[in-house]
């Protein structure tokens, strides 16, 4: 599967957890409602935190069941597969106006 990378909106979008969790839904083609419950892989208070702590450097990065994340201090998210993890540079750009 191609990486996903979404750029956050902090106007349009709800929460930096809520942004998270739609990013994972859209890359896995899942309704949220039905994704694994996140508190079991990450502390969604620190996705939270460090997103709208808005660092100027810096990543957080976990895994949520059979993805890996990686949070940007520039708002961005990449998302890849466990098994798609291996030198793949391609992955679908998503622009929120």
């Amino acid at each position: 599967m191609i990486p996903t990378v979404k750029q956050r909106n902090e106007a349009s979008d709800a929460t930096p957890l809520d942004f998270v969790v739609q990013a994972v839904a859209e890359h896995t083609d899942t309704d949220p409602v039905e994704l694994p419950e996140l508190h079991q892989y990450c502390d969604g208070d620190v996705i939270d935190g460090f997103l709208r702590e808005s660092p100027t450097a810096g990543e957080l990065n976990f895994q949520w069941d059979d993805v890996m994340i990686k949070l940007s201090a520039d708002q961005t998210v990449l998302i890849q597969s466990v098994g798609d993890q291996a030198g793949s540079n391609r992955h679908r750009e998503h622009a929120d106006s």
